[in-house]
């Protein structure tokens, strides 16, 4: 019977060395040369480099997922303190950005049809703006480029003029100085939804307003478009 044969640490980390330093031989032919098995030098190669081959295969899956995402998504975050006056050379009529709301159209998509100019990325996915003279779309997609929906906004007032309201206003102010404002919160007959009034700017900002039970203003919240 014979006797197995017992190899030390140190001819472990010779044979794994001599796999390295001749490339041009093939696995089979380095066993051989050394006197062990196919399957044994394998496995000392293995658990010599077990960390290096764990940090390649994490490296090519980052390579992957980003490449994959970059093929996805084919524009650029646009810049974050650029405003949809400077971004948007492109104005559309209000027709043609009813057009731009129907389309069930991925972000490439809509793109190919009509380019993007302002894309932000949010906390769920994206958003899309176009614009008209009186009005801002804005198209949502998720990190999938998939379309969520859209809404149009008009708007008559500038940043500036929103200085005139101040906390501790009622509603019946807001809505007097913006009747063109979102105050969705009124008209969905529950009693949970924020009172929260949104109204878009000619120089593509946000201001988000919110209520107390009493509907006086509490917060002013403002934002890039």
């Amino acid at each position: 019977m014979s006797q197995k044969r017992i190899f030390t640490q140190e001819f472990k980390e010779d044979a794994v060395r001599y796999r390295k330093e001749h490339p041009e031989l093939s696995l089979q032919k380095v066993a051989s040369n050394l006197g062990v098995s196919m399957s044994a030098l394998r496995r000392w190669v293995i658990l010599r480099f077990p960390i290096k081959i764990m940090a390649l295969l994490v490296i090519v899956a980052l390579i992957l997922v980003s490449c994959n995402r970059g093929n996805s998504m084919k524009m650029k975050i646009s810049e974050k303190e650029k405003s949809i006056q400077e971004l948007l050379t492109k104005i559309y009529s209000e027709e043609q950005l009813d057009e731009i709301s129907d389309l069930q159209l991925d972000m490439n998509g809509l793109n190919s049809e009509y380019p993007i100019q302002c894309l932000r990325e949010i906390a769920n996915g994206y958003r899309v703006a176009y614009r008209s003279i009186d009005s801002v779309l804005l198209v949502y997609f998720d990190f999938n480029n998939s379309k969520l929906f859209s809404q149009k906004h008009v708007f008559s007032k500038t940043k500036a003029d929103f200085k005139n309201i101040k906390i501790g206003q009622s509603l019946d102010e807001v809505r007097a100085f913006d009747e063109l404002g979102d105050y969705l919160f009124l008209y969905t007959g529950r009693t949970d939804t924020p009172r929260l009034s949104s109204h878009y700017t000619i120089d593509g900002y946000v201001f988000k307003i919110s209520y107390d039970e009493d509907l006086k203003v509490v917060a002013i919240e403002t934002e890039l478009v």
